[in-house]
């Protein structure tokens, strides 16, 4: 590693809402250096990364000292170079899908030379040549001229990537960076990466994936509760990860009182099985029905001519790579796009529903990109219970009964402590959470995830994939979209595999 230090904190404090966040860091960052930043939901990894990036300052009365060493005199204002610190993190990409722009991928990696929204000079032709070269090694450059508000998750997190490469920066922090990418995408990226480290650029990178990182390569960083416990060497320090947060802890003895909350309107069954869930699929009828689909988007067909039929009782995982159409093809399922001319979608043919709003209420649905949609100023609590209308926000006031089950999904899911926070207050994680116990509060027939456990640590996925066999267990049929097929449950029936917006295989997993 180089001697050259770029940022050094020094017993830095950070409060945020009145909390603190971040205390006692004391840590150093060099050239070319590689740091893989692990711990649970809420730990304060984002948080670090934000105070690197000067984005947040360490509190003015005994919150110690951040400095910059980029010149020869140390500096504690970044504010003369956010040119030279690149950042990517799903509150980045959230923000272009909010935005009501029309940029396309070219014009979003060019503004990486000025960390501006828009390019607002004329680039010489060195710098374009060098914007589409990033681009090709990437794998995005057939995107250059599309809208990046109709690029997939893993499509965008990749553009955003390039953004930050593009002007060589000193120092890139990736928070999450590998959410969304489809295993060639994270290969190609940590390839990337390594050559960046070796050129002299520091890095950062957050994760909570054991396999999301470059192998081998680079130290880790532990964080928990807002502190650093541990920075070594990348073998020593694996078996960190594994372990359950002081929050899960401390939490774990109300789960039981919860789950009895929740699942007292109904009892759940024992968890389901392969087998079991296959022989009571046999004989049901449809429970949603494509037939001839196609989506398009901006002009653009991303759904091509799509069959499929989800009968009650089977359990779907749906694969594929970047850009090949799943989350188009789920949130045509769910009702909020809608096929082209001569395509049909039918949904609880037998219960003869009237309107989408019923459709929506016997359906849990997750999608990628849903954080960046729903409005910040909603207490936990509140997004939560806005599950029953499958409303941005409460539409009206919950009943006793209602109120009961939101308290028992906060419960059983150890997210009591969350309740009374403002949503955009909480952690990427955290706020995954919070959206996955509104999905599943009103016990849905059809529980329907895009990329649910992206931002979740090792213990809250592994709490989660148990929580959709007891969903399984009491009847909810599932749809789950991944690009970790190491996430699905063995008991899922069927796989469904698309690619170029086609399904190039369905049928018993």
């Amino acid at each position: 590693m180089s001697s050259t230090p770029l940022i050094s904190l020094e017993n830095v404090r950070v409060t945020l809402g009145g909390r603190a966040v971040l205390s006692e860091i004391t840590w150093t960052l060099h050239q070319g250096s590689l740091w893989s930043v692990w711990g649970p939901n809420g730990a304060g990894k984002s948080t670090f990364l934000k105070l690197l990036k000067g984005d947040i300052w360490p509190d003015a009365i005994d919150g110690g000292r951040r400095r910059y060493h980029f010149d020869a005199e140390p500096r504690e204002s970044p504010a003369e170079l956010k040119e030279q610190i690149a950042w990517v993190a799903p509150e980045q990409q959230d923000r272009y899908w909010r935005q009501e722009w029309e940029l396309t991928s070219g014009a979003v990696i060019e503004s990486g030379f000025y960390q501006t929204d828009y390019v607002g000079h004329r680039l010489t032709r060195a710098c374009r040549r060098a914007a589409s070269g990033i681009s090709d090694t990437l794998g995005i450059g057939h995107l250059w001229n599309r809208n990046v508000q109709t690029l997939s998750q893993g499509e965008l997190r990749r553009v955003l990537i390039a953004r930050a490469l593009v002007a060589k920066p000193r120092v890139l922090l990736l928070d999450e960076v590998t959410q969304g990418l489809d295993r060639t995408s994270r290969l190609n990226l940590f390839q990337v990466l390594e050559g960046v480290v070796k050129a002299g650029t520091a890095v950062v990178l957050t994760t909570h994936r054991p396999d999301e990182r470059i192998p081998g390569y680079g130290r880790l960083l532990r964080m928990e509760d807002g502190r650093i416990t541990d920075g070594g060497a990348e073998g020593d320090a694996l078996h960190l990860v594994q372990g359950a947060s002081s929050f899960d802890r401390a939490c774990s003895s109300r789960g039981s009182q919860g789950a009895e909350l929740w699942a007292k309107k109904s009892p759940p069954r024992p968890r389901i099985h392969r087998e079991t869930a296959l022989r009571s699929a046999i004989s049901c009828d449809p429970l949603i029905s494509l037939r001839g689909v196609n989506v398009y988007l901006d002009r653009k067909r991303v759904v091509k001519d799509v069959h499929w039929t989800v009968r009650r009782g089977e359990h779907w995982a749906v694969l594929g790579a970047n850009g090949s159409g799943k989350s188009t093809l789920i949130k045509t399922l769910v009702g909020d796009l809608h096929p082209a001319w001569g395509g049909e979608v039918g949904r609880f043919q037998d219960e003869m529903l009237s309107t989408l709003w019923d459709v929506r209420a016997r359906v849990g649905y997750l999608a990628a990109d849903f954080q960046s949609t729903y409005e910040w100023d909603k207490t936990a609590r509140d997004v939560v219970g806005s599950g029953f209308f499958a409303s941005v926000g409460l539409m009206h006031a919950l009943t006793s009964t209602q109120q009961r089950m939101v308290e028992g999904v906060l419960a059983l899911f150890h997210l009591e402590a969350l309740a009374d926070r403002i949503f955009d207050q909480l952690s990427y994680g955290q706020r995954r959470r919070i959206l996955l116990a509104r999905a599943v509060v009103h016990s849905p027939k059809l529980l329907a995830l895009d990329e649910p456990f992206d931002g979740l640590d090792s213990s809250a996925r592994q709490q989660w994939i148990g929580t959709l066999g007891m969903l399984a267990g009491r009847g909810t049929t599932l749809i789950l979209v991944t690009h970790h097929e190491e996430d699905v449950p063995g008991w899922f029936t069927h796989v469904l595999k698309m690619q170029d917006g086609c399904v190039v295989h369905q049928g018993l997993r």
